[in-house]
Order: structure tokens, then sequence, then C-alpha cells
């Protein structure tokens, strides 16, 4: 196949906060560059291909992160060594312009390949405090792009976290039909459980509001207690078109992983932020504060929520429309619109290749790899 724009190669597994952005920044060089192409690159497991596929993506997968349980240190450094000959061999026959890692076990192969190939780096860190690949890496990086800063480096440039548009008009709160529960792509079984035990209560049950709950792959569905509208509630394992579901929320009782911050954002959706307490370097709590700090969300430990603190969290704020309205403004005004287009930009200017120009995000579904 002849070449007849950049081709990007992106790392990005672990997470949806990771595989998302990475999805989006290749979907607007795809839009905006004629004759470009975007490879997508993933751990080996299930529910990275999960989220890839969702999209209308085949990634190309590896083994790293498969293995869980004991002798899991030992495993990874096998499935390392052998995933970076891989690569070796991968990147070597089709010679992507460059390299652009967002996070996960899939990342280090790709960039160590990349590195001996002497291929450009870069990377993106979504977080508030920045992740192993980026303490790694960033020194290898042509840049970092940043989606709430935090990370201080000559390459570090804020462009936001990638994420995608809202694929219809935002609509004021007091219109929003949605209490949302989201644990992120993992799912969150001690906030499910508060989250269901806080609608058996009247003063949340007898709200004229819809009630969605993300589940989390792998985790079954949660049981019910007595009290609870089911006629109300719906409850889904992973969500595969959330855009559609933020566009009528109300509020969101959320994780704060960096990922799911921007999708909030970009639909200027209000949120009561439940930071997941063993997060590596307690990286959520840092990023609910970004976001809780300047006004858009609140936040709350978990070691301090139960069913009757969550209850009153939730009254409150859904009782007040002007509190409402003022979180959702003040949530879309960090939004980082563009931020997909941003990265690829910068990424062809370092290249010398012609810049992009703004086009339409292309349609779901489509996939691109090479």
């Amino acid at each position: 196949m002849e070449r007849t724009g950049p081709f990007l190669a992106i790392a990005a597994g672990g997470t949806g906060g990771h595989i998302l952005p990475g999805i989006e920044t290749g979907r607007a060089l795809l839009a905006s560059v004629p004759g470009s192409r975007a490879e997508w690159i993933c751990g080996g497991r299930a529910i990275e291909q999960r989220i890839y596929t969702s999209h209308g993506i085949e990634p190309v997968r590896l083994r790293v992160g498969t293995h869980r349980g004991r002798g899991r240190t030992l495993v990874s450094k096998a499935e390392m060594v052998a995933d970076t000959g891989a690569m070796l061999r991968r990147l070597r026959r089709k010679r992507p312009d460059a390299v652009l890692a967002f996070g996960g076990a899939a990342c280090a192969p790709v960039i160590a390949a990349a590195k001996l190939l002497r291929i450009p780096i870069f990377l993106h860190e979504s977080n508030a405090v920045p992740g192993c690949t980026t303490r790694l890496f960033a020194r290898h990086a042509r840049r970092v792009f940043l989606g709430m800063g935090g990370f201080e480096a000559p390459n570090a440039v804020l462009t936001g976290t990638p994420a995608a548009p809202p694929a219809e008009e935002t609509v004021p709160i007091a219109s929003r039909d949605t209490l949302l529960c989201a644990g992120g792509s993992q799912g969150a079984s001690s906030l499910n459980e508060l989250f269901l035990a806080v609608l058996a209560d009247p003063r949340i049950a007898e709200l004229p509001l819809r009630f969605h709950l993300v589940a989390g792959p792998g985790k079954g569905e949660p049981p019910v207690p007595p009290g609870v509208p089911r006629e109300k509630l719906t409850i889904v394992e992973y969500e595969t078109n959330m855009g559609s579901v933020l566009a009528r929320t109300r509020l969101a009782v959320s994780r704060a992983g960096a990922g799911t911050l921007a999708d909030l954002a970009a639909h200027s959706v209000p949120a009561l932020l439940v930071p997941y307490p063993h997060a590596a370097d307690d990286h959520q709590a840092a990023n609910a504060a970004h976001y809780a700090g300047r006004g858009g969300a609140e936040t709350v430990r978990e070691e301090n929520l139960n069913t009757e603190e969550l209850t009153d969290q939730l009254s409150r704020l859904l009782a007040s429309e002007d509190r409402l309205n003022t979180m959702s403004e003040t949530m879309g005004a960090l939004a980082h619109r563009g931020a997909a287009l941003r990265v690829v930009e910068t990424i062809l200017s370092e290249l010398g290749v012609s810049g992009a120009t703004a086009g339409a995000r292309i349609p779901a579904g489509t996939g691109g790899t090479a």
C-alpha cells in the first residue's frame, strides 16, 4: 500500500482512561489529514479489546498484562521481552512516522522498540499525577502532552485529554432526566452497592429521574435492594453509548479517572466524585481535586462514605438547580475541546509534516488500522 500521509502507531491499554483518548486522537488524525493512517496497540486483557471493538476498531494485541495472581511479576517480564521483540519486528516492517503512548502495560514494549528503531516517541499523560509510562519514558519523548498539568518538563505541553465531543446539543440541567453511577471501564463494586442502596431511599427513589448504573465488566448484575424502583433503573455491564447517556445526565456519581472526567466535562455534567482509594499515588484524588477545586464537581473519600451520607449528598445537590447549573457551566468550561486535534497538530509540526486541517470527527465504527 502506497504511503500518502502520516502513519501513527498509538499504544493505549489497561483501562478506558488510556484507550478512549487514544481512539479519539487516531480518529482526529484520520479525519483531518488526507491519506493518513493509524494503528492501535493494546495489552492482552479481554476488556482492552472489548473497548476497542465496541468502537469498531481491531487493535494489535500484545500479551503483556494478561496474567493475574501468583507469579505475575515473572510472567510479566517474560511477556515484556516477547512483546518487545514482536514490536521490533512489526515497527521495522510498518515504519510508522511516530509512536504515541497513552499508558497501560502495552506502552513499554512499543516505546522500547521505537527507541531502538529511532522512531519519534510522544506521550500523553491524562492524570494530575504522572503515571509509570510518563515517569519512565518522558526523557525519550519529543513531547509529553498533559491532560491537567502536574508534570514539569521542558518537553511538556498542556493540551487536555482527548474526549469524544457531544453527539447532540447540550441541554440545560433542568431538561436532563438521569442520575448516573459509573466506576470507570473497570467498574466499582463498592460504589455499585452504595448507589443501589441509595436508590431504595424515598428521597431519591421518588425523584422524577431515571437511574443508570454502569456496573463494570465481569462483575455480574449486583443485587437490587427492595424499594428500588426497577422500572426506572438500567444496569449495564459496560456502556457502549456513553455519550448518549451523558447528554441526559443531570448528576453523576463517579470515580475520578482522567478519561471519565474529560468525558463529564465534554458533556457539562456535574459530578460527585468518589476517587478510587487504591489508585497508584492516589492520583484519582488529585484528579478530583482539579475539578472540585474549580467548582465543577464535589468530592468525597470512599472511606468517609456510607449509604446515609451518599443519600444526603445526592439529595442536597439534586434539590438545588442553581448549584447544578453552576457546576455544569464550570465543568463545560474545564473541557479541553479539540484536544485530539491539538495533539495531532503538534506531532505533525514536530515531524515537519503539513498541518492538520480541522474536519468532522470520523464516524464511530470506522477502524483505520493498517
